[in-house]
């Protein structure tokens, strides 16, 4: 639930062993919703069957990060916003922050 989300604060990206589902906000959609950047600065490659449906995020939408049971070309996470709208998608980079 929500409470176990805190738990997760200090912790930066590359954190492999943190459980999953993870909630971050989306901070911008590119290319017609062919890249979602969420809050922690990390940007995600959608899956093209997929990018209709996150064209339509916006930022400050909040999704939930979960893992793909069956992942097809390395989309390994699910980017999951409410109980309708979701989208595999695979890490692309790191947004650089502004000095």
């Amino acid at each position: 639930g929500a409470q176990a989300q805190s738990r997760f604060a200090g912790c930066t990206w590359n954190c492999h062993n943190v459980t999953l589902p993870l909630g971050l906000a989306i901070t911008e959609v590119r290319d017609g919703g062919s890249f979602v950047t969420l809050e922690d600065g990390s940007v995600w490659e959608i899956r093209l069957p997929q990018r209709p449906v996150a064209s339509s995020w916006q930022a400050g939408d909040f999704v939930e990060v979960r893992n793909v049971l069956a992942p097809v070309d390395r989309f390994e996470i699910l980017l999951a916003r409410g109980d309708n709208d979701s989208a595999e998608a695979r890490l692309a980079g790191r947004k650089r922050s502004l000095p």
